[in-house]
């Protein structure tokens, strides 16, 4: 059982790690710092506001873990699971080809469809989240 969101965040992070080391993306991933904050841009007043955000190695301090971030505002676990694993994606690719090239072809290659901008998991991929939600439960904070 975890306690804080980012514990269970980052476990979640390390349980989908084989996933997208199963990629031809995963091959150089390194483990990203996770955080539960609101992304540069999620605050606004527009109506396409931003639910994660991956931060590239390159504006890190030790320059080899990408960030992510997930906003603290949403509470389903398989919507959060699935804003952390297209982050994950762009902390496996690099966040340089934006939503195309490498990132497109790992992320519908784990699942997730739609728009690449805000991707939503297939059938398959949802009920792989829905049992990895309940593997590690829910945040208690």
């Amino acid at each position: 059982m975890t306690k804080t969101r980012e514990e269970w965040l980052n476990q979640a992070a390390l349980a989908m790690k084989p996933w997208l080391l199963e990629t031809e993306a995963g091959q150089d991933y390194e483990d990203p710092l996770v955080s539960v904050g609101f992304p540069k841009g999620s605050r606004g007043k527009s109506t396409n506001n931003v639910i994660g955000q991956c931060w590239d190695k390159s504006v890190s301090e030790d320059k080899e873990r990408a960030h992510i971030f997930v906003v603290p505002t949403l509470t389903d676990p398989v919507d959060v699971l699935a804003v952390l694993l297209h982050e994950l994606v762009h902390a496996s690719v690099g966040t340089q080809c934006g939503h195309r090239g490498p990132f497109k072809k790992c992320a519908v290659e784990l699942g997730l469809e739609g728009k690449m901008t805000a991707t939503v998991p297939g059938d398959m991929l949802r009920t792989k989240l829905e049992v990895l939600a309940e593997e590690i439960g829910r945040a208690h904070v």
